[in-house]
């Protein structure tokens, strides 16, 4: 990839906005270093979804630059990629195209699902992990999703891939239509939060404060406050741009 096809992809856009976005997509397919690299993405993200809550008219044309960037031989920022494109689809009102604009986005991200799909079973933890998270967010089939994330939660043997997938199971549990039904959401997230693997506690907690989600006999926050110092100790988490 090189800045002509970023110039490409950012055609008939002179907004000064979209020149700093082009600027930081080239930085970031440069980064030598995980700062660099971070740097960067985080810039992307306050240009195009500023604190998580809104979208721009260059949302979409970075969207389209970062999946090929994705696509990029040996390009080394994958995880930090695919978490930015998770951030701008839970930008409230894009996973349901509640504007043109909002909609525009929405199918720039889905139009790279099938990559995505294929990193979610890539070999870099950190790839897959963050890979099976934007999945969760983009599902167009949320008790199939469940089930899938659930059953591979089930057989997963490292601790922080395993949180991963207990927060996809629950993204889609959880999903705004209730397909998984709210019995099997409550019992699989009661059985989670109580996971000898504190990581998944603390993710499957957290995702349900976010939500304001109230279980029944539990505590979540407290579950969260002291799962959160032996996820630190055992370094149970992975690297996030943010």
């Amino acid at each position: 990839m090189d800045s002509l096809t970023i110039d490409q992809v950012f055609h008939g856009m002179d907004s000064v906005e979209a020149g700093r976005a082009r600027e930081q997509l080239m930085l970031l397919r440069r980064a030598e270093t995980e700062d660099e690299a971070t740097d960067a993405v985080h810039a992307l993200h306050e240009i195009v979804c500023y604190s998580a809550v809104t979208v721009e008219e260059e949302t979409v044309p970075t969207v389209q630059a970062l999946y090929l960037l994705l696509a990029v031989e040996g390009f080394r920022w994958r995880q930090f990629v695919l978490q930015l494109l998770e951030t701008i689809i839970c930008v409230d009102g894009v996973a349901r195209g509640e504007s043109s604009l909002k909609a525009r986005v929405r199918a720039a991200v889905m139009a790279g699902v099938p990559l995505v799909e294929a990193m979610s079973f890539d070999q870099d933890r950190d790839v897959k992990g963050a890979a099976i998270l934007l999945l969760a967010q983009t599902s167009s089939d949320r008790l199939a999703d469940f089930r899938r994330f659930s059953s591979a939660f089930a057989e997963e043997r490292d601790p922080v891939l395993k949180a991963d997938l207990a927060h996809a199971a629950a993204v889609c549990a959880w999903d705004d239509d209730r397909s998984v039904g709210v019995a099997v959401a409550t019992d699989w997230s009661k059985r989670a939060l109580g996971d000898a693997n504190p990581a998944v506690g603390f993710r499957v907690g957290q995702y349900l404060l976010e939500r304001g989600i109230e279980l029944e006999g539990v505590n979540v926050q407290e579950i969260v406050d002291s799962s959160l110092p032996r996820v630190l100790a055992r370094r149970l988490f992975r690297m996030e741009y943010m």
